[in-house]
């Protein structure tokens, strides 16, 4: 990003990098805004009981 680039092809290319397949999704959440904070809280909440 600071030399100008904002392709990702091109940041892999110049890092090493590694996939891993942790077989359940449901084990991750992508959270960014304050509704998706909120949404995930009640998840967990309704998880605990």
């Amino acid at each position: 990003m600071a030399e100008g680039g904002r392709k990702i092809d091109a940041w892999y290319a110049r890092h090493d990098f590694a996939v891993a397949d942790f077989g359940d999704d449901d084990a991750f959440d992508n959270i960014n805004t304050p509704e998706d904070v909120a949404a995930a809280e009640l998840r967990l909440a309704g998880a605990r009981r």
